[in-house]
């Protein structure tokens, strides 16, 4: 199964969190595979039963020691890394290993991103996040065995309950939109078409040297000014969804 990336998956700060049985256990069971501006995006599994999970060259991040994965098991994995504090971590139900970056982080994503890449394993209750949950929340989400909750900072989350509900409570962030085509700004408005189903969502909006989201009208304006320069800006939206589509 594939997902998209874009406004999804931050490479500058994250955490991946899902829990998984694998079927089989050999070395190179791999979860979430990119290749990378600084190397690679890549958990695997190895025959020993040991786990890794990289961000950056080959075999650079950390590991779990031998006999920690176990076959038809159910596995609770939290990925979780941060460019402004240096440092990646994997937790394995609740257990946290963490080292720094061993080289930066990428500069970009691909498109797209397999969650399972070869031997088969079972996957549950997916959340991706724009941010790096705390060791508390992580742990507190693995003792609960409950369906991870949604909130303001969640970009993806699947239950695997033969549905794509999202849950209220989400939100979506876009990928970035460049302005520098428009130059200096001589004015600014959004609209949107709302969906046949009659609920207002709160849209959101900020641009990249904005630290707060503003909230913002149908008809109304962006939280751009006459004569603001636009050239290098980049513009991103935010909305509550109510599935994953």
């Amino acid at each position: 199964m594939k997902i998209p990336t874009a406004g999804i998956l931050n490479p500058q700060e994250g955490t991946i969190e899902f829990r998984v049985k694998p079927l089989v256990l050999k070395d190179w069971n791999n979860y979430f595979y990119m290749l990378t501006s600084n190397g690679r995006f890549l958990l695997f599994f190895c025959a020993n039963g040991s786990a890794c999970f990289d961000y950056g060259p080959d075999n650079s991040g950390v590991f779990t020691s031998s006999n920690i994965i176990r076959v038809n098991n159910w596995h609770y994995i939290a990925l979780r890394w941060s460019v402004t504090i240096g440092k990646q971590a994997l937790f394995v139900n609740g257990i946290k290993y963490e080292k720094n970056l061993p080289n930066g982080v990428a500069t970009s994503f691909p498109s797209t991103v397999s969650i399972v890449n070869n031997y088969s394993a079972l996957i549950d209750t997916l959340r991706i996040s724009n941010r790096t949950r705390t060791d508390e929340e992580i742990m507190e989400a693995y003792q609960s065995e409950q369906a991870l909750p949604v909130d303001e900072w969640t970009t993806y989350k699947l239950n695997f309950d033969n549905n794509l509900n999202f849950g209220q409570g989400g939100y979506y962030i876009s990928p970035e939109f460049d302005l520098s085509a428009v130059g200096t700004a001589a004015t600014s408005a959004i609209s949107w078409q709302e969906d046949a189903d009659g609920i207002q969502r709160t849209v959101y909006a900020k641009l990249d040297n904005q630290t707060n989201w503003v909230e913002v009208i149908n008809g109304g304006k962006l939280p751009i000014n006459a004569g603001d320069l636009l050239t290098g800006r980049k513009l991103q939206l935010k909305t509550k969804l109510l599935k994953v589509v």
